[in-house]
């Protein structure tokens, strides 16, 4: 999205792809999901290609995530006993919902506009597992003398 974002013109799943390391398979479902819940408009042909179907001021994080995860709204037992009927008799119920709503909420605040305005570094993928495998450290108060 931060990619239709920040262009124009048409641009090609495959140059979506090649840009964000997309795999070509998995962009094709994102972009077809993107473009059910009109997100993104799609033109078939030689020179078609992907644009964003509204401003990228009016496209939330929100929006994106629950075209492509669902609703992040309370419906399921965070301990996995199905759809959510206990409001009113579940001691977890209120927490829980509340942090659902923070979550969206937070989503809701962030637009595609804000995130493309945005200066992202690229961590090389052997970084990331240099950072798993460091030893934690941890450092001991000293006392005063």
């Amino acid at each position: 999205m931060v990619r239709l974002a920040n262009t124009k013109t048409r641009v090609t799943a495959a140059d979506i792809a090649d840009s964000t390391n997309i795999p070509p398979g998995t962009l094709r479902h994102i972009l077809d999901r993107l473009r059910r819940a009109h997100l993104v408009s799609a033109q078939p042909s030689r020179r078609g290609g992907f644009l964003l179907a509204r401003p990228s001021d009016q496209i939330t994080v929100l929006h994106i995530v629950e075209a492509l995860e669902g609703s992040l709204e309370v419906s399921e037992c965070p301990f996995g006993y199905g759809p959510c009927m206990q409001a009113g008799q579940c001691a977890v119920h209120a927490t829980w919902e509340s942090a659902w709503s923070a979550l969206r909420g937070q989503l809701a605040c962030c637009s595609v506009a804000g995130l493309a305005n945005q200066k992202f570094g690229v961590v090389p993928a052997n970084t990331l597992d240099d950072l798993k495998r460091a030893p934690t450290q941890t450092h001991k108060p000293t006392r005063a003398r």
